[in-house]
């Protein structure tokens, strides 16, 4: 994504969870449960993700509100005037199957954004 600096471009970030098992969603109303997030590391770009609808379920006992199978999830990127260069995102997540949740994640989303 290539954007310039004083405007804003969408991405779409696409999530496929092998069966059985899913990420938290955004909100997954459950206080022990890692909720799925994004962040842009550079202090002039900011983000705003458009949130699919999330599934409730019964995982490892507790109710919580899942992303399965596949997931698309838009996110519009604005970069201020004093933005340049090249720009990281970077997401958190939890995956989790009917039994149990596996620690939580975070990494860099596998794109470039670069501000000129």
């Amino acid at each position: 994504l290539q954007l310039v600096a004083g405007e804003s471009a969408e991405l779409t970030i696409y999530l496929s969870m092998s069966k059985n098992w899913h990420v938290n969603s955004n909100v997954p109303g459950n206080e022990y449960a890692i909720p799925l997030s994004f962040k842009v590391l550079h202090d002039n770009v900011t983000i705003e993700t458009s949130w699919p609808a999330s599934t409730k379920m019964l995982s490892a006992g507790e109710t919580v509100q899942v992303f399965s199978e596949n997931v698309s999830i838009p996110i519009v990127v604005r970069a201020t005037k004093g933005a340049k260069g090249p720009i990281q995102l970077m997401v958190t997540w939890q995956a989790c199957n009917i039994d149990s949740c596996l620690q939580a994640e975070t990494s860099r989303v596998p794109c470039t954004i670069v501000v000129e």
